[in-house]
């Protein structure tokens, strides 16, 4: 099954290789479809970032500074949405700078619903997990580390 944005007619050509593919969407040509095929585009996108990769990683710096709340709102989205991502993001990002191997999938980390030391559930974005929710009482507070992580 292909994709809303990919579009296979047998007819169709790229104008770069000259071999019948499946074409990208593209309202503003008369066929509304790309010239070139995904694997010519593919290609050309990789070989354009190889010698311009200097200029785009400014670029994309410069956006990020200049885009610093927006980043940090998504941040916090994507944190309670996926914590076992987030997890893993923190722990690739420790084991790069400390120099140690890192062959863990993303799959790897299971966050069960419940946590099975603490009477309270413990998963981020869920209401609970955060100190200042009105259920929290002082025999159920734990150490909170800024990372949002009991310890």
């Amino acid at each position: 099954m292909q994709a809303a944005y990919q579009k296979q007619r047998p007819e169709k050509t790229c104008s770069k290789c000259r071999n019948k593919g499946t074409f990208a969407v593209n309202k503003h040509e008369p066929d509304g479809l790309q010239k070139w095929c995904n694997v010519c585009r593919k290609r050309y996108a990789a070989e354009y970032y190889k010698k311009n990769k200097s200029k785009i990683s400014e670029r994309c710096a410069k956006y990020r500074s200049t885009h610093k709340d927006q980043y940090k709102a998504y941040e916090k989205v994507s944190e309670a949405r996926y914590p076992g991502l987030t997890l893993w993001r923190h722990a690739q990002s420790r084991a790069k700078k400390k120099g140690l191997p890192f062959d863990i999938k993303p799959t790897d980390i299971i966050i069960p619903e419940r946590c099975r030391s603490w009477v309270l559930c413990c998963v981020p974005g869920r209401g609970k997990f955060n100190p200042a929710h009105p259920r929290w009482t002082e025999r159920f507070r734990h150490s909170v580390t800024s990372k949002g992580t009991f310890g």
